[in-house]
């Protein structure tokens, strides 16, 4: 699959990423101290099941994400929520050989890498920036995201700390 996976994003060229819908909410003022190393954040990514959508040259692909924040709390007690966001994107590549584009994207192993990582990794310092912006605008101190670390083995869902280890 890394020949394969090496010759789909040399093929492809990101072209554009629009926010088509955003949605944030501060769940409890008293949700969180402020304190990073304190913060849960339960993500988890779907993208459209038809994707990619061809148009011509360009692949659109639609991905949703959804990232709660919780703050640890001391042994025996139950995290409290206290922010949520839910954005979904549309990301659009170019190609110069679409055909040869959708013929590796049959090796469903590949499809599944390119969705599930590659598109994460290169959307995730977007998404980084866009929860700094929202926690700040929500009157929160900014959070940064975390570096990314790999999905579980299902690629659905990614429970992290916002601080590395």
């Amino acid at each position: 699959m890394s020949k394969n996976s090496d010759k789909l994003l040399k093929l492809l060229e990101i072209n554009d990423v629009r926010f088509i819908d955003s949605h944030e909410s501060l769940l409890s003022m008293d949700g969180w101290s402020g304190e990073d190393d304190k913060v849960n954040l339960n993500n988890s990514v779907a993208v459209a099941r038809d994707d990619p959508e061809r148009r011509g040259e360009f692949f659109v692909v639609h991905a949703r994400y959804e990232m709660t924040f919780s703050e640890k709390q001391k042994d025996g007690e139950e995290s409290k929520d206290f922010f949520k966001a839910v954005y979904i994107l549309e990301v659009v590549f170019k190609s110069k050989k679409p055909e040869e584009v959708l013929k590796l994207l049959e090796d469903e192993e590949l499809k599944k890498f390119f969705f599930k990582k590659q598109l994460n990794h290169t959307l995730w310092p977007i998404l980084r920036a866009r929860i700094m912006n929202a926690f700040s605008n929500h009157s929160l101190k900014p959070l940064v995201l975390p570096w990314l670390k790999p999905l579980k083995e299902s690629g659905e869902k990614s429970s992290t700390s916002p601080k590395s280890e």
